[in-house]
């Protein structure tokens, strides 16, 4: 026993002191010391409050000496407490130990998640071996956890051997090391942007070790391009809209349709959209830039139409709560086809899907009791493919099967509110799926989906709710502002790039989430005419060809 203990002890015996148990003088001299009395490093969580537990990391290294590791602690809701980088030569000799002291208190709670992370060079660059493991440290306990990195570089040259994660082609000869940094041409337009990692050879066809383009979520993007007037960084100089006589593009008000309460849009082509109402059967077209009703409606009974879509030739798909799927093509006098017998009414979103056969487009449509409706021919009703346990509100792809999404809510037990939902089609699996959508906060409903392609897509609903989904999963994008009052109650959503994101409210305001003349990426309010007026919905067929529509004749025109 060290000797100061051996005096402590001594003083406590002349008085007639409690003598403390040796695991509270181990925790208190932990606390005070920030680890164990061999500790190379500490990171202190405590947060402020007494620390009254620990935790040591021992670190090592088998077969690689690391360049960086990275020690992070999360909490139960996992959240982040703290994180440490521990930096080094890699390559330097093989044996690698390192011993870490974390000191804790009541405030991070008992349940920790301790996730490490070695690097083969620079911190958060290639990744070699990670660990993740979960901590039970509760008070006046130090428990220790031993993490254990694994990983080859047989020759020293703090390259680690391709078949372990690392960069190095070559791990028998330390002057030969680097691999190449893959590109891939993801949104078909030539070029090549997505970075699918360090590999030796190509890891598949037409990759290549030069990055071509920026922005893969656009064919409008790419490293030589011309710059053009349509809030996209075309040239991929950081930049949008900054070419010569670039004006600003504005909304701009439309008549034609009076104080009617427009609920659908379906743009088709420039200079082609249809306008439904959503409190009566009425509709308007384009006809020579002029908005004009649509005579003969042969509606078959229908009260409004709270969706809308239409393929490129103009052929439009439409639902009505309560009377079911229609269909009806540009200059035809009635619907081609409706269907009134579906088992599960109250219709809220309509998509199409191209017909494999050349045929009219296959309608898929969703409902406020969670049913999702397939029909792949005019002459046949339409078929239920699933009931999912969602009041759904909105159906999206990118013109194929598999990248059908849908998205609602679903209630809380004892309707005590609404949790947002999205489900994707797997037609492999033949099913619909529930996605996680990450780290979202708060309750309400998603109101819309627009799937930009097969990865990607952006949601929008209650309270600012804004979401995207890359390839790593769904994400919360931050909530567009709305000044001193609530956020918005985004009601739509179109978007064109995962830097061209643009959303309509409840609360009357056109929202646009892309590159910011400032530099960087944000939302700001886009437009604000509207004296009010509910917007309901928007589609667009470029990103200099976007409508809005709304409540009491609000119908809104974005473009050249």
């Amino acid at each position: 026993m060290k000797t100061w203990r051996w005096a402590a002890l001594s003083a406590c015996m002349a008085v007639g002191c409690t003598v403390p148990d040796t695991e509270s003088v181990l925790v208190e001299r932990y606390c005070a010391e920030g680890g164990p009395g061999d500790h190379d490093r500490s990171l202190r969580l405590e947060g402020g409050a007494t620390c009254d537990r620990g935790l040591t990391v021992e670190l090592t290294a088998g077969g690689f000496r690391p360049g960086c590791v990275r020690v992070s602690v999360r909490d139960a809701a996992n959240q982040t407490l703290g994180s440490l980088l521990i930096e080094d030569v890699a390559g330097s000799g093989q044996d690698w130990t390192n011993r870490l002291g974390i000191t804790l208190s009541e405030a991070q709670g008992e349940d920790l998640v301790l996730s490490a992370t070695a690097f083969e060079r620079a911190c958060d660059e290639i990744n070699v071996s990670d660990h993740v493991s979960g901590i039970a440290a509760e008070k006046g306990t130090l428990p220790l956890r031993k993490v254990e990195f694994s990983a080859l570089d047989r020759d020293g040259d703090g390259y680690v051997d391709v078949g372990t994660r690392g960069t190095d082609c070559n791990d028998l000869d330390a002057a030969r090391h680097e691999g190449f940094r893959w590109f891939v041409d993801e949104d078909l337009d030539g070029k090549a942007g997505r970075d699918v990692g360090v590999h030796c050879t190509a890891p598949v066809p037409g990759a290549v070790t030069t990055s071509e383009d920026c922005d893969e979520s656009s064919r409008d993007v790419a490293n030589g391009l011309s710059e053009v007037c349509d809030r996209l960084d075309n040239d991929c100089d950081g930049l949008a809209d900054n070419g010569p006589g670039c004006s600003r593009l504005a909304w701009n008000s439309v008549g034609g349709v009076g104080t009617e309460d427009l609920s659908a849009v379906a743009a088709y082509a420039s200079g082609g959209a249809w306008f439904l109402s959503g409190s009566n059967p009425d509709m308007f077209t384009l006809d020579g830039g002029a908005v004009v009703p649509v005579l003969g409606q042969c509606t078959g009974g229908a009260f409004g139409f709270p969706a809308a879509w239409a393929d490129v030739t103009g052929q439009l798909l439409s639902v009505d709560r309560d009377y079911g799927m229609m269909a009806r093509r540009p200059g035809q006098p009635c619907y081609l086809a409706s269907s009134a017998s579906v088992k599960h009414p109250g219709f809220t979103g309509v998509t199409g899907v191209a017909n494999r056969d050349g045929g009219p487009a296959i309608a898929y449509g969703v409902t406020s009791r969670g049913a999702i409706y397939r029909w792949p021919s005019f002459s046949t009703e339409p078929e239920l493919m699933a009931l999912v346990p969602a009041n759904l509100q909105a159906i999206d792809s990118h013109g194929t099967e598999d990248t059908l999404v849908a998205v609602g809510a679903e209630a809380l037990d004892g309707g005590a509110g609404w949790v947002p939902r999205a489900f994707r089609y797997d037609p492999a699996q033949g099913g619909w799926h529930s996605e996680r959508l990450g780290a979202l906060q708060g309750q309400g409903f998603l109101r819309d989906v627009h799937v930009l392609d097969a990865q990607r897509a952006h949601a929008v609903g209650d309270n600012g709710l804004a979401l995207e989904r890359d390839s790593n999963g769904w994400h919360p994008l931050p909530a567009p502002p709305s000044g001193t009052g609530p956020l918005d109650d985004l009601t739509s959503v179109i978007s064109f790039s995962r830097n061209a994101v643009y959303s309509v409210s409840q609360q009357g305001r056109i929202h646009f989430y892309g590159l910011q003349p400032d530099g960087g990426t944000a939302w700001r309010q886009d437009f604000v005419g509207t004296n009010g007026r509910a917007l309901r919905s928007m589609d667009g067929t470029s990103p200099t060809d976007i409508w809005a529509v709304g409540d009491e004749g609000a119908l809104f025109h974005f473009g050249l």
